[in-house]
């Protein structure tokens, strides 16, 4: 048996080839447990004391297959003190993770009003596009946090099946915080509903991780290491320390592009056509 300490490769932020740029947006009613997620999923931590948001970000870079992936992760208030920063924030969001407690209805009531808010605003960003195409594109996971309390529970798994059949690339799943339950599994579905490459959820870097810690020196064959130990470099992701918030300014550039992507992949499919950014 060997075990060989992988080396996380640097990434170049700057001037980064193929770079990809991904937003995750969390939300839900306060004190749902958001915060508590987002713990667990960069630190493996919980702490049960309830610290009100306004807003936390994080970023993580990944290098997967030789391209560079930055992702943005935004643990949104759920008191929605600033409106339009909401709603900025629903439009420079790439996909979303809708956080509600299954002993409280009201925050389940929520995460619906979020999600049909959520399909609004990207319906009237995309103005010109043919939005009943892309609406169902939308990647939601709803997550039915504190599993744990089924004592308590106030909303039904049935009741949570019927959202992803109003929207198909929706998908629910119920977790806990506090005892480190599918928390990997929300990034893991996130990441295969936006079609990304799962590896960079955090469960698949782990099983390959392990099976290359157990993997037999003696009679391993050489190439076979050599490739399986590149394969697991590449796949690490990279927490950016003390990152600062991107400014509202870098938001709104940040929407004029995804507006304009989406209206150049539109008249590339109907020549003529006119593509109104509103």
């Amino acid at each position: 048996m060997f075990q060989k300490k992988a080396v996380i490769p640097s990434v170049d932020r700057n001037n980064a080839p193929n770079q990809k740029y991904r937003r995750i947006v969390v939300m839900g009613s306060t004190g749902v447990g958001k915060t508590a997620i987002m713990s667990r999923f960069f630190n493996d931590l919980f702490d049960d004391r309830h610290m009100p948001t306004i807003e936390e970000f994080h970023q993580k870079m990944y290098q997967v297959r030789g391209d560079s992936y930055k992702l943005d992760i935004v643990d949104t208030s759920g008191n929605n003190p600033f409106p339009a920063m909401h709603r900025l924030l629903i439009q420079t969001g790439n996909m979303f993770v809708l956080v509600y407690n299954i002993d409280q209805r009201e925050s389940f009531e929520e995460v619906k009003r979020l999600q049909e808010q959520i399909v609004q605003v990207k319906g009237q960003m995309m103005a010109g596009v043919k939005w009943t195409k892309h609406k169902n594109l939308i990647p939601i996971v709803i997550v039915g946090n504190k599993c744990d309390l089924e004592s308590d529970r106030e909303v039904t798994t049935a009741e949570v099946r019927t959202l992803p059949e109003r929207y198909p690339n929706c998908a629910c799943l119920e977790a806990s915080a506090k005892n480190n339950i599918n928390v990997e599994e929300i990034f893991l579905k996130l990441f295969v509903l936006a079609k990304m490459p799962t590896d960079m959820s955090p469960l698949q870097r782990h099983k390959l991780q392990s099976s290359y810690v157990m993997m037999p020196s003696p009679g391993a064959n050489r190439r076979c290491r050599v490739t399986l130990g590149r394969h697991l470099l590449n796949l690490y992701g990279v927490v950016t320390p003390n990152i600062h918030r991107p400014t509202v300014g870098m938001d709104l550039l940040r929407l004029e592009e995804l507006q304009s992507a989406a209206c150049r992949e539109f008249q590339s499919r109907q020549a003529g056509g006119k593509c109104s950014i509103q």
